[in-house]
């Protein structure tokens, strides 16, 4: 997407101070090979610190620019400075402050971000900015709001941007809209360390859970939102009044392990997270997530590509990262060379160098560390030779690298380069290096095929049968890896009690920092049930892990209650009346039905009710109105037990019609979306042949469950008074 045209050279730079500073410099600023539309003076980039204004500066680069920070004298804002980017102190909610900021500024970046109060933040912002903006007169503003923000999504940060959009467009400014969908960005590349495998881990699953059912999520990289920001910013009478729809790609969730498996060497884990793991999380991002599992982003990525040919996919995002972990690996490797590990040690160990996040730090050593390393011997020698130019047609870097102190000694440097830096991060070096190694002999991954993907997700049988302990000093050290063994070869020890404790309770009184542990735990036993049919009931084994599993599942949440830890209680819940299998739906379904059917004797809310909360412990059932997640997943299971019954007894006179599927149960709105269909495909049939009661109950099912705007324990409650107690539907709503 651009192009450089300077020479670099190394050059011994004497300020009047004691220190001396290296720096690589260029004979020409930084070409673009494009034409602006205004003479412009300066641009201020609001989020210079996140990854998306972070990605503008580094677009503008050769242009005068401006960041408002928080605080400058922060560690990243620093990193702006020694970049050539002016600071400026202020606040995203001050509209004066954003005035100063704005002070000789001919276009800014605009991106809000939600902060204490939320998607609210985002609005204040907007606002404070628009009104400095037009007090300033300020030439052109680009925003960088969200793709599908105005199709009424219901989620909070998407309705604020839309928001800000319009105060934008009404305000008489000049502007340039950019709807980016999910950031590559918020996706793990480092493949080094626990931490980050972690991380992947549990990312990659995260996504596997919203997005059922073979559902696509469209990605871009913040490196390609900075370009296009950059681009308008630069030249505006190209982008007046656009709205750019922004996407790279657009993958299922194998897919996605697939490109690391592409770009990375190995195929990664994912957690079997189910999908009501989406409860857990906070209301703005649980709808979210929900959404891409229903709806998800509308960019036209083969209209955008005509544009931007250059668009990054994801794998291609992934590979451009990995770049700098050769550096890594070629400076520990025992096959480099003394030169390759010295200049190595240079640009990446030592010294803070500025670089953008597609691999210049492995540019600068590949095609200049002789210069590095010319340097540092005749500064041992005393020699005052004048630095050569380097070959002209060596690769040029795109912006100015400068080492903050003085050289080191040759020798020193040698000795750090093969010992003591090689010490510092070995661990992480050895699983790069088998990465690599992977690289060059694991075939090509199977591209289609369910049992060809489980094949993959399998773990090596262990050599020999693993022991209790050694599963509990696993999860005290975190060995996922070793977890999904036990889970794949010895079932049974993630159920087996040991001493007081099973391996559940353990991960839980390890405490809340172990609660990934207890997902995977969990995320197991999810697995085996899910996997279950009549044939696997058949064996008195199974049944006896069955049992075990159940019990366990009970202990976990009684240890959750009497300890406080209630986070995960919903996920073990679900885990546990999914335990009972279609069986328990498809009774307790009839018992609504039946309850429907004579709603003078009895009450089909307080039925489904009973019927979920006999799960429960009886500390469970004492305590669950008072924990959030929990509350919500049983309001979700007693609305989908009242459709189901009611469908049920659509059923008996409607022979075309098939009975909601189970699997539908108790996961979000998937229950009324099929409900909802179901009824409009029947409605002519209910219309002739439905009794009357049938005919309110079900328009008052319909009715109460479409208020989207409440909560699934608010339209349970409405639905208690209408189909329990008798009272009129439009008093209720």
């Amino acid at each position: 997407m651009t192009s450089a045209s300077s020479h670099l050279f190394f050059r011994f730079v004497t300020p009047n101070c004691k220190e001396r500073l290296w720096a690589l410099e260029s004979y020409q600023t930084h070409s673009y090979n494009t034409t602006s539309n205004t003479k412009y003076t300066m641009f201020l980039v609001i989020g210079a610190t996140g990854k998306q204004g972070g990605a503008v500066i580094e677009h503008l680069k050769g242009q005068p620019t401006r960041a408002l920070v928080r605080n400058t004298n922060s560690g990243s804002a620093r990193k702006l400075q020694q970049q050539g980017v002016e600071l400026a102190s202020g606040n995203l909610n001050s509209s004066d402050d954003i005035y100063a900021a704005l002070e000789g500024c001919t276009g800014a970046f605009l991106v809000t971000v939600m902060l204490e109060k939320g998607a609210e933040d985002e609005i204040v912002q907007g606002k404070a900015f628009i009104d400095a903006a037009k007090r300033r007169n300020l030439k052109h503003v680009v925003m960088s709001s969200v793709n599908c923000a105005d199709a009424k999504t219901g989620i909070p940060h998407f309705e604020s941007k839309w928001e800000v959009e319009q105060l934008l467009r009404s305000s008489g400014l000049s502007w340039t809209v950019i709807r980016p969908v999910a950031f590559m960005d918020n996706f793990p590349r480092k493949i080094d360390g626990l931490k980050d495998r972690m991380a992947r881990f549990f990312t990659i699953g995260l996504f596997g859970a919203a997005l059922s059912g073979g559902k696509r999520i469209q990605l871009v990289s913040c490196h390609d939102i900075g370009y296009v920001a950059a681009q308008a910013l630069k030249k505006p009478g190209q982008y007046i009044g656009q709205t750019v729809d922004l996407a790279g790609d657009n993958l299922t969730a194998s897919e996605i392990q697939d490109a690391y498996y592409k770009a990375q060497g190995s195929r990664p884990y994912k957690a079997l997270l189910p999908r009501f793991i989406l409860w857990l999380m906070p209301y703005d991002f649980r709808a979210m997530f929900q959404w891409f599992g229903t709806a998800g982003y509308t960019a036209n990525i083969a209209a955008l590509r005509s544009d931007y040919p250059d668009l990054l996919t994801f794998e291609k995002w992934l590979k451009k990262r990995n770049e700098q972990f050769v550096t890594i690996f070629m400076m520990h490797s025992p096959l480099s060379t003394n030169k390759t590990r010295i200049s190595c040690y240079l640009c990446s160990n030592q010294y803070d160098l500025q670089m953008n996040s597609f691999g210049d730090l492995y540019v600068i050593f590949m095609h200049n560390y002789q210069h590095l390393i010319d340097k540092a011997r005749r500064d041992d020698d005393g020699s005052t030779v004048v630095d050569p130019e380097p070959d002209r047609d060596s690769r040029i870097i795109p912006s100015l690298y400068v080492l903050p102190k003085r050289l080191p000694k040759f020798l020193h440097i040698e000795n750090e380069a093969s010992s003591s830096s090689q010490v510092k991060i070995n661990d992480g070096v050895s699983r790069l290096k088998d990465a690599m190694d992977d690289q060059l002999s694991i075939q090509p991954p199977p591209t289609s095929g369910r049992k060809l993907s489980k094949d993959l997700d399998k773990r090596p049988k262990p050599k020999r049968p693993i022991q209790p302990w050694e599963l509990f000093k696993a999860i005290e050290k975190k060995d996922i890896m070793f977890i999904m063994t036990c889970r794949d070869h010895s079932f049974d020890l993630l159920l087996r009690k040991v001493g007081d404790s099973t391996p559940l309770v353990h991960a839980m009184r390890l405490g809340k920092e172990y609660d990934g542990i207890a997902i995977v735990l969990v995320g197991a036993m999810s697995k085996w049930v899910n996997n279950m049919d009549e044939n696997t009931l058949k064996s008195a084994h199974n049944r006896e892990i069955l049992k075990s599993l159940r019990t366990n599942l009970k202990l976990a949440i009684d240890h959750g209650l009497s300890t406080g830890q209630t986070d995960l209680l919903a996920s073990y819940l679900q885990t546990l009346v999914m335990s009972e299998g279609d069986k328990f739906i498809n009774d307790a379904t009839q018992l609504v039905s039946a309850a429907l059917h004579h709603p003078q004797s009895s009450k089909p809310v307080q039925t489904a009710t009973s019927e979920l909360r006999k799960f429960a412990t009886w500390r469970l059932d004492k305590s669950a109105a008072t924990i959030a997640s929990l509350d919500d997943y049983l309001s979700n299971g007693i609305a989908d037990l009242v459709m189901m019954g009611a469908w049920y007894q659509v059923l008996k006179f409607y022979q075309p019609g098939e009975p909601i599927p189970t699997y539908v149960f108790a996961r979000d709105d998937r229950c009324y979306k099929t409900f909802v269909e179901s009824l409009s495909a029947a409605r002519m049939t209910i219309k002739v042949t439905a009794t009357h009661k049938l005919k309110q109950q079900l328009h008052a099912i319909e009715r109460v469950m479409g208020l989207r705007q409440l909560s699934l324990k608010e339209r349970v409650v409405k639905l208690s008074k209408v189909l329990d107690e008798g009272a009129a539907l439009d008093t209720v709503l």
